[in-house]
């Protein structure tokens, strides 16, 4: 077909107009959308002259009898927009995926799973490493605990409350430690804890408060406190904990939020930032989990092994680093077992992938924490 790229911007009716042969005329011209493309449609269509019930070709000789016209639709054209070139088919929408992950994953890991299970803290005084989970309501945090639960246990499990339904409120609404048993009966268990704890909401008076979480990475909330909208905790209250040892604080906050959500209100970002900067001062390390990842892109939904070659994912991680702060190295999708009733491998070696870097995080600041302790 024609090309009018480098052209002085040619209109599509003059582009049309160059292609058309005898007895043809322009009918209509529509913009049409492809994806982040945009293209011309034009419908020509071609003059049909008829003497009596005969049809006579357009430009040839004939005898003078009585004659009638008319057009019909012949052809379509379509003007890449982009690229000023004519085609005879729309172009094809673009592609969903890159061409390779662009962050290497090993979907045959069987090592993560053995390394958390063996992980313990070798700082003299610290007997696990606490991680603590926030962001907006509904963004998978109790979901994400029984997904890490199950993937270390090697089976369902579902100790933390979680709700399919929130309606904009917070279904968890207590401070709570939650534990990952080593195999069954006493066998004690895992040196990694995760606690869960009120989501965060739109207003000053909805959701857990910002001040509130900064007690809690300071280790000051007792286990099932009952957090409180219209106040911070004050070490008045029972559930203030005036003496906490190293092993209460926070070695790894995680904020937590959904690849299918609608965009962060201001409100939330606004409590987010507040929250790491908290974080920061004290010096805790931070990441990112962006659930559900599988209900929001066709391309996860087919197979969570998309999840480094979908240009959704990696865009929506560029959205939520640019939002929150925290940088791409930090940031992990995952999927939360949420319909399943057996364990998936890909499932597991996502949450795994997080999982590793949760520990090497927390690790390290706990012996930063634990020589501060001892320069004192």
């Amino acid at each position: 077909m024609a090309s009018f790229a480098g052209a002085a911007e040619p209109t599509a009716e003059a582009g049309a107009l160059a292609l058309l042969g005898s007895g043809q005329q322009l009918e209509s011209v529509r913009l049409l959308g492809f994806g982040s493309g945009v293209c011309i449609l034009l419908e020509l269509s071609e003059e049909r002259r008829t003497e009596g019930d005969q049809q006579v070709e357009t430009g040839t000789q004939h005898s003078p009898g009585i004659m009638s016209a008319s057009h019909e639709k012949c052809c379509r054209i379509y003007l890449n927009v982009s690229s000023g070139v004519f085609l005879d088919a729309p172009p094809p929408p673009p592609s969903l995926t890159f061409s390779e992950e662009w962050r290497e994953i090993n979907w045959g890991d069987e090592e993560s799973l053995q390394c958390v299970r063996d992980y313990k803290p070798v700082t003299d005084g610290i007997n696990l490493l606490r991680v603590l989970l926030y962001g907006p309501v509904g963004a998978g945090k109790s979901s994400f605990i029984n997904s890490v639960v199950s993937t270390i246990r090697g089976r369902m499990s579902v100790p933390a409350a979680a709700s399919a339904t929130t309606a904009g409120r917070s279904f968890t609404t207590k401070y709570e430690t939650h534990y990952i048993k080593i195999g069954k009966g006493n066998q004690g268990t895992y040196p990694i804890v995760f606690n869960d704890i009120m989501g965060l909401e739109e207003g000053d008076t909805q959701g857990v408060l910002p001040a509130d979480i900064k007690l809690t990475m300071e280790g000051h909330v007792k286990e099932g406190y009952m957090f409180n909208a219209a106040g911070p905790l004050s070490d008045a209250n029972p559930g203030y904990n005036k003496s906490p040892s190293l092993d209460d604080r926070v070695h790894v906050l995680v904020c937590v939020l959904s690849a299918n959500s609608a965009e962060i209100t201001d409100s939330v970002l606004r409590k987010m930032a507040e929250v790491r900067e908290m974080a920061r001062d004290l010096g805790i390390p931070q990441m990112m989990i962006i659930t559900k990842i599988d209900e929001a892109c066709p391309e996860t939904e087919k197979t969570l092994r998309n999840v480094y070659m979908s240009k959704y994912v990696k865009q929506k991680m560029k959205d939520f680093s640019s939002a929150v702060g925290i940088p791409m190295n930090c940031i992990f999708p995952v999927k939360n077992y949420s319909e399943e009733i057996e364990m998936k491998d890909d499932v597991d070696i996502l949450i795994l992938s997080a999982l590793r870097k949760m520990i090497d995080f927390g690790d390290d600041f706990i012996d930063k924490i634990k020589e501060k302790e001892e320069e004192k």
